[in-house]
């Protein structure tokens, strides 16, 4: 049975990640729209809107970042089980612990960086040298968020399997 910290953790972390997906779905048809305008528009020679080519390359990372979370806490991400079906419970306790903590630290590592790269661009004012030299620290901003929250859910993952080890190993 979960304790009520568990309980009150996981769904907070589970209505987080569900945010930042509606957030990131959110944008799915506004962006679709304008991309099929831009697209009658280059080929009718009226305009080039370089904006929108490279903005879309933009948007499709942070609509992935932003996705992370939530496909660990719905279970959809790759799981290889090619060994780990032939592993005792207890050594499959074991080796979830530990690949959730290289993930953990893996991951931790991203959003350092991502938050340095953020400061530095916010600092600097730094812009994209090719298409419409946009302002680079709102990309790496989502980026951040984005993995932040990969983060979070990946600390929810990893007390639920630690607590539901140490259950499982009291019986």
């Amino acid at each position: 049975m979960p304790s009520k910290f568990e309980a009150v953790f996981t769904k907070v972390v589970d209505d987080i990640s569900k945010g930042a997906l509606y957030a990131a779905a959110a944008t799915v048809a506004p962006w679709t729209v304008l991309f099929t305008v831009y697209i009658f528009v280059r080929k009718s020679g009226m305009a080039t809107w370089l904006f929108v080519e490279e903005y879309t390359q933009y948007w499709v990372v942070i609509i992935i970042c932003l996705a992370f979370a939530y496909t660990l806490k719905t279970e959809g991400h790759v799981r290889v089980e090619l060994l780990s079906r032939y592993f005792s419970k207890r050594l499959s306790y074991i080796v979830e612990i530990l690949v959730t903590l290289l993930a953990l630290a893996t991951v931790g590592i991203f959003v350092y960086y991502g938050v340095q790269h953020l400061m530095v661009a916010i600092k600097h004012k730094i812009h994209y040298t090719a298409g419409v030299e946009s302002l680079q620290w709102p990309f790496y901003l989502w980026l951040s968020v984005g993995y932040g929250l990969l983060c979070l859910a990946l600390l929810s993952h990893l007390y639920c399997s630690v607590m539901t080890a140490i259950r499982d190993w009291a019986k």
